[in-house]
């Protein structure tokens, strides 16, 4: 059922009475939606950082859900920050950034969710062809709106945790989802966390975002792609895109962020970030004994930290 802010899709939104802040809200919405889960994950950028000490979180909230015909249905919301110093003040700001995502779209309709292309579907690349016409669609259904498809973000995954109501029918649910991201990866992992050791490969997060062209500028994300391999994540998300944009209606856009921030107020929000002097130095240290695809992954024992427990 498509969702319209009105009736079952209503029912199936947790009421702002009753929830605190949006991590709080986040756990309501899980109790409610069964096939609903979450996951944290915890990187490091520029990856020569010290592994016990993570400058990266992301909030990964799923859907797996039985189609009519047989088999499964799977979509995901994700939302990244790296700004705070602090991992609560990160965590903050994922589930705000994660709940108002989800406040945009009818929930039960699964073209709402990011969604990964079939096997037979998959692209190494974006293909021009297909930024076309996404752009084409988008400017149908939304004709004062453009598409923007910046380059992805990258971290080296150091530790992921489940979040919200245990689910006894899964066990690792945080590997399992990792796995539909990276074949292989979740074995990797599992074995580095058991020796207190960190899979030195690179993750990629590419963002297709649609803005409006106006004095607002706000922006609505159309597309997510994750992968190890930049090209792959950045193909991932213009698949997403093409997905939700059937979807897309300028009322979405008034409840978008506003745009990013500029001049003086933008400087001091991105402050902290290391600079691209440093992070192509760090590249180049780590991908020496890394390598930048899974055929040269490795996974090194190295002295790190304990993981970060659950979050709160």
């Amino acid at each position: 059922m498509k969702g319209d802010g009105k009736g079952r899709d209503d029912m199936r939104r947790p009421g702002g009475r009753l929830a605190t802040d949006a991590k709080s809200r986040l756990q309501q919405w899980m109790q409610v939606h069964q096939s609903w889960a979450a996951i944290w994950l915890e990187g490091i950028d520029p990856p020569r950082r010290v592994a016990s000490s993570p400058s990266v979180t992301l909030l990964m909230v799923t859907n797996a859900s039985s189609k009519t015909g047989g088999g499964e249905e799977f979509g995901f919301i994700c939302a990244e920050s790296r700004i705070a110093a602090k991992k609560k003040e990160r965590e903050k700001e994922c589930a705000r950034e994660c709940v108002a995502a989800l406040d945009q779209v009818p929930l039960d309709d699964m073209r709402s969710w990011f969604q990964l292309p079939e096997r037979s579907d998959t692209k190494q690349e974006v293909d021009p062809k297909d930024l076309e016409q996404l752009t084409t669609l988008v400017s149908k259904r939304c004709p004062r709106v453009t598409v923007e498809l910046p380059e992805p973000t990258s971290f080296v995954l150091v530790a992921a945790m489940p979040w919200g109501p245990e689910r006894s029918q899964v066990s690792d649910p945080e590997l399992a989802v990792l796995e539909r991201f990276d074949t292989g990866f979740a074995e990797l992992f599992k074995e580095a966390k058991r020796v207190s050791g960190l899979v030195r490969k690179q993750w990629f997060l590419a963002v297709v975002r649609a803005r409006e062209v106006n004095e607002d500028g706000r922006s609505l994300t159309l597309g997510i792609g994750l992968a190890t391999d930049k090209n792959f994540a950045k193909a991932r998300a213009v698949h997403s895109a093409a997905i939700r944009a059937q979807i897309i209606t300028e009322s979405m856009f008034t409840k978008a962020r506003p745009a990013e921030p500029a001049g003086g107020e933008a400087a001091s929000t991105t402050a902290k970030l290391p600079t691209p002097e440093e992070k192509a130095a760090a590249l180049v240290d780590a991908n020496s004994s890394v390598g930048a695809t899974a055929g040269t992954t490795s996974t090194n024992v190295a002295s790190t930290a304990a993981a970060p427990g659950p979050a709160s």
